[in-house]
């Protein structure tokens, strides 16, 4: 690279140019689960139950890797209820002072819901998060089901909160044809007015067209133009949500550990490890 002309470009004109854009995503978490999972098998080398394999060319001692992620419930209920707790500071994604209250008030008995839980806790959705969590944990349906929600909100408890699902609905309501649903979604959230479709008026008639009642026809737009303000791309969450899984996982099963291998990250931030953190009393 060093011999080779740069340019920066906006990722928006990049796109226009028709140049791929990717997203590279570091993150020293992931150091953190490392330290944490050789410290974990080193630990079981003194207790004998682990097996200390030694690399006959450089003489260096390989500690067999002490977790198989593969092998563990991603539905692990010890995990979930430290995420319920509110007690997740160190936690990938959920160790804000905003993302604890959240976790405390939204379902989680399966990955999937956490998977919600990561896409609910981004920039701008606090008004967002009453709306949701109260559909969640509570038999008062008060989001619109639409026509079939079973098919694109019902994972969602009647909310819209991935790209897809935009995707999906312009698709099944609009009529939008497949390899056009990604710019309908570009253009709802840019506010495009050269797309009738994202008028409400017109909007609203064609779902209805497409079988919604007037009332959730409008209900569909509203959630749709406000929610394309933060979206996020369900692929992303799962990924993020694999990672804030194996932290929760780890400061369940293994508290001290987590403690020393998590340790520098959280002085970075000038933060202290605790036992505890205090519950906040906020609520939205």
């Amino acid at each position: 690279w060093q011999d080779q002309p740069l340019i920066t470009i906006d990722h928006k004109q990049a796109e226009t140019l028709g140049v791929k854009k990717f997203d590279l995503l570091s993150s020293k978490i992931v150091e953190s689960i490392d330290r944490a999972e050789k410290l974990i098998a080193i630990e079981q080398v003194l207790s004998k139950e682990n097996i200390l394999n030694t690399d006959t060319h450089s003489g260096k001692n390989n500690i067999k890797p002490a977790i198989a992620w593969q092998a563990i419930s991603f539905n692990d209920r010890k995990t979930f209820d430290l995420i319920k707790s509110g007690n997740n500071e160190g936690v990938y994604q959920l160790a804000s002072e905003f993302a604890q209250i959240i976790s405390k008030q939204v379902k989680l008995e399966k990955f999937e819901d956490l998977v919600n839980l990561v896409a609910l806790i981004r920039p701008s959705t606090k008004s967002y998060v009453k709306y949701f969590a109260k559909n969640a944990s509570s038999n008062d349906k008060s989001l619109p089901e639409f026509s079939d929600p079973k098919e694109i909100f019902k994972d969602t408890n009647g909310a819209v909160l991935f790209q897809e699902q935009i995707m999906q609905a312009a698709e099944k309501y609009l009529g939008v044809e497949k390899n056009q649903t990604n710019q309908f979604r570009k253009d709802l959230e840019t506010g495009d007015n050269t797309n009738p479709l994202i008028a409400k008026g017109y909007f609203s008639k064609i779902a209805m067209e497409n079988g919604l009642s007037q009332k959730d026809a409008t209900s569909l737009h509203d959630l749709m133009q406000e929610f394309s303000k933060f979206g996020y791309n369900k692929s992303h969450a799962v990924a993020y949500a694999q990672v804030t899984f194996k932290t929760a996982y780890l400061k369940a099963h293994h508290p001290e550990i987590f403690k020393v291998a998590f340790a520098t990250k959280l002085e970075t931030k000038q933060e202290i490890v605790k036992d505890q953190v205090p519950e906040p009393e906020q609520n939205f």
